[in-house]
This record gives C-alpha cells, structure tokens and sequence, in this order.
C-alpha cells in the first residue's frame, strides 16, 4: 500500500473509524475543548498510543467487544444470534 495514491486518506479514514468505534463520537470533540488540541494531532496521539500499547490495547479491547456476550444472569435466548457474538 505504501505506493497506493489515496494512501494517505486510507490510513486517515482507518485510524478515525477506530478512534469513534472505541471512545465514541463526541470525545476528540470533548478532548479537543479540554486540551486545545486539533483534532489530527488528537488522533496522531491515539494511533501512537495503539501502537506503543498494541499488545495490551488488543487484550482489553477484545474483552470489551465479548463483555455484552456473557451475561451476569440467564437470560431467554432471542430467536436470532446478537450480533458480534460467537
């Protein structure tokens, strides 16, 4: 990918889907307000703290995404599968 001409956004459009799939929609907004920060330096720090952090972020980020799977009590089974879910 490195000679791909929209490289640049590609990488863009990936590390902000990440960042709004994890902290959600308001928190560069929210950050921003706190730290006078710009966004893209917002988001050059997330993807540098993902990277730094990769192995431990990937861990607590996969218990996350399976924590709506294991219910604290037995609930009735839906007719369909939730999705997300093995």
């Amino acid at each position: 990918m490195r000679v791909h001409r929209l490289r640049r956004e590609i990488i863009a459009t990936v590390v902000a889907n990440q960042l709004v799939d994890r902290a959600g929609t308001t928190f560069v907004f929210r950050l921003s307000e706190e730290t006078g920060g710009s966004p893209a330096l917002l988001a050059r720090a997330y993807a540098a703290a993902r990277e730094i952090q990769e192995d431990d972020l990937r861990v607590v980020e996969g218990e996350v995404e399976t924590a709506h799977c294991v219910p604290d009590r037995p609930i009735p089974q839906p007719s369909a599968p939730t999705a997300g879910c093995p």
